[in-house]
């Protein structure tokens, strides 16, 4: 650590893609960040390798879209295939997720592994201003008062300090410490399967420059399981995952031989070249946190719920944690609102989460049935399975329907309507003459949207309050998609967040318009969400 002082307004332990994240909305917002992380060099293994919608218009929000989509695989990589082994016979794919509706979203899905994000959200962080990156720094304790939050660290090379911070956020990964000093309850101690992960580079054109695909499930596992190879962006970074049976025991560390001849029987080519660059063991759980918060500090991304990766949500669940969080922490911080919108954080999140792990557990339970049929032959069943198996290549309800609105459930309407409590949804609009997504217009600030430029509600709405009336110039359609989601009518209203989601929606002129603006931006400010009616 250099010798200005750590302190800051919110601290982030872990430098992760979410707490990088965090960082970057931190600044975004004009508010004072460190970031933590214990590592001092990066963790080159890939890992996770998808971005979905969400997470990529969250991505295209924080200026990395460009950036990003240069080191993406090809679209056309975006289905899964069975085979004998990957340089064997094909058994069976999915269809393309190049089929998806480009309208829905501001942004086209695409793939990028988490080490190439994390270099990208890192280049991106240290440019930031107000936000620093200290790598190498463990927390070895934390304390909270009145005042904000207090934690001992410790460099390796320079020994320990104290940083004062009014707010932390853990996003210190599946293992989290935070979450275990802060006492709350995560997971059990049930046996769960352990996939073993070997990061390899080689040469697999002649076997798969034909029938690109994200994943090649492979029956080289034997009756142990499916084995799959996935690429890792560029044309010689591959992923070899094995997938063990569930234990309690985690299983021990391969061998570079032990790799090497796993990638082979895989591929199915026993001369194979294997430059194995590490492996590593991940337990596989569907695990959410019993609380979000304690006191002044918040848990985000995997520190707050383990998701399978049978579901491809654990980035795009954690992204919306920050993107959730980091509006509210800087109009607690600016005295914009109380520090009662914080609760709403947990309340929001969590069932956003469970809803996921539910979801991507279904994605698991069909993946034992499809590895039966694999090996039972069962050509007809594994088509049924496969044709099913499209929810989970293009899941655009669970991806970008979802809900904040008390007992809601992701549905189809709440991506293509304005919806209570929902996303708002993208439309291309014009604005200066350029066309951008009604994303971007609302995207960092509490907005009011109007149905008619003489809507009655003027009047009630402060002077000062960003108001946005569909069809002036500001927010004009810039094709029909505008009109046919925002349905306001001449009577219409609607408190859209900084992160995008309806916080209030009406359709009524009736009563005290001024009293009941009033109410419905308090209840926004104070809780996050207004009644839908008014």
């Amino acid at each position: 650590m250099n010798d200005e002082p750590l302190d800051a307004d919110v601290v982030i332990i872990g430098a992760g893609p979410v707490g990088l994240a965090a960082g970057l909305l931190m600044s975004q917002y004009g508010i004072r960040a460190t970031v933590l992380e214990r590592r001092a060099e990066r963790n080159h293994h890939p890992k996770a390798r998808g971005i979905r919608l969400r997470a990529s218009e969250l991505a295209r929000l924080w200026g990395l879209d460009d950036e990003l989509r240069a080191i993406a695989m090809p679209a056309e990589t975006h289905r899964f295939i069975y085979t004998e082994t990957v340089a064997g016979g094909e058994i069976a794919r999915t269809e393309s997720m190049t089929s998806l509706d480009k309208s829905w979203s501001s942004v086209r899905p695409y793939r990028v592994s988490q080490d190439l994000l994390e270099q990208a959200l890192e280049r991106h962080l240290v440019a930031a201003p107000l936000v620093r990156l200290e790598k190498g720094v463990t927390v070895e304790s934390i304390a909270q008062d009145d005042d904000g939050v207090e934690l001992a660290v410790r460099d390796a090379a320079r020994g320990p300090a104290r940083i004062r911070a009014k707010y932390v956020i853990a996003a210190d990964g599946v293992g989290s410490s935070m979450r275990s000093a802060l006492g709350i309850a995560f997971g059990s101690d049930a046996p769960t399967p352990f996939w073993q992960s070997i990061y390899w580079h080689g040469d697999l054109r002649p076997y798969t420059a034909e029938r690109p695909a994200i994943m090649y499930y492979t029956r080289s596992g034997g009756s142990g399981g499916l084995v799959g190879v996935a690429p890792a962006g560029g044309e010689d970074r591959w992923v070899t995952i094995i997938q063990n049976a569930p234990t309690r025991e985690r299983p021990p560390a391969l061998s570079e031989e032990e790799a090497i001849a796993a990638v082979r029987r895989a591929v199915g080519v026993d001369e194979l070249k294997v430059d194995v660059l590490s492996s590593e063991t991940f337990r596989i759980s569907a695990d959410v946190a019993s609380s979000y918060r304690v006191g002044r500090v918040f848990l985000a991304g995997d520190a707050a719920h383990s998701l399978p990766p049978t579901g491809g949500f654990g980035i795009n669940t954690g992204f919306a944690d920050v993107h959730n969080l980091a509006w509210k922490l800087a109009m607690v911080l600016t005295g914009s609102a109380p520090e009662s919108l914080l609760a709403s954080y947990e309340t929001e999140r969590r069932p956003v989460a469970l809803s996921n792990a539910a979801w991507s557990v279904g994605n698991a339970q069909r993946f034992v049935k499809v590895k039966a049929a694999l090996m039972a032959d069962d050509r007809d069943e594994l088509r049924r399975l496969l044709d099913d198996q499209h929810r989970h290549v293009d899941p655009i309800e669970q991806d970008l329907g979802f809900s904040y609105a008390p007992g809601s459930e992701p549905s189809e309407i709440a991506v293509g309507t304005i919806t209570f409590g929902a996303r708002a949804p993208h439309a291309p609009v014009l604005v200066n003459g350029r066309t951008v997504s009604t994303l971007d217009v609302f995207d960092g600030r509490m907005t009011v949207l109007l149905g008619a430029a003489d809507s009655v509600w003027l009047s009630a709405i402060p002077k000062g309050t960003t108001v946005r009336v569909l069809g002036e110039p500001g927010f004009e359609g810039a094709d029909q998609t505008l009109a046919e989601r925002y349905s306001l009518g001449e009577q219409g209203a609607a408190i859209v967040r900084p992160d995008g989601h309806v916080g209030w929606l009406t359709h009524s002129v009736a009563g005290d318009l001024r009293q009941r603006f009033a109410a419905a931006w308090d209840a926004t400010v104070n809780g996050g969400l207004a009644a839908e009616k008014a």
